[in-house]
């Protein structure tokens, strides 16, 4: 379910200029694979393995862009499935998800790996009002929110690693 209850997920995007803030934070890393993408719609399955080893795997759809919010509904799935699931996608991304919680506001560092080794990204997600003013740390350089490249699912048939004019 998205960040706020409701099935909308509002968020907000930045180029990370440092990442030692996130140093110490809880980590996981995520492996997700696409299903299907058109026309502003994904679905994805995802493998999160925390640092304590533990496995939750998700299947996500979400729905077109608008503003700072996006439809999304995820649900768990059994590892198996999650993974036969994921020998089967043709595209998808793996990175280091990096979170910590500022009162309401979810904060991430996503540190990609693979074909998008390199990149590394920063998330707020949370309410609405609470996104849309969120104090943006020193370590978050350009806002991409409404920079299509920088998505997931860009990302997994144009990996960062072939862009000619890497941020």
């Amino acid at each position: 379910m998205a960040a706020d209850g409701q099935g909308i997920e509002f968020e907000r995007k930045f180029i990370v200029t440092d990442t030692e803030p996130s140093a110490g934070w809880d980590w996981e890393d995520l492996a997700q694979g696409y299903l299907f993408g058109a026309y502003g719609y994904s679905l994805r399955v995802r493998r999160a393995v925390s640092a304590a080893g533990e496995v939750a795997c998700t299947m996500t759809l979400k729905g077109p862009r608008s503003g700072l919010g996006r439809p999304e509904a995820e649900w768990p799935v059994p590892a198996g499935d999650a993974d036969a699931l994921l020998t089967l996608t043709t595209r998808g991304t793996a990175k280091r998800r990096f979170t910590r919680w500022v009162g309401d506001l979810m904060w991430t560092v996503d540190v990609f790996t693979g074909p998008n080794e390199g990149l590394v990204m920063a998330e707020v997600e949370g309410p609405e009002a609470g996104v849309a003013a969120a104090e943006i740390p020193a370590w978050c350089g350009s806002e991409v929110t409404e920079d299509v490249r920088y998505t997931n699912g860009y990302l997994s048939v144009t990996p960062y690693s072939t862009w000619a004019d890497q941020a």
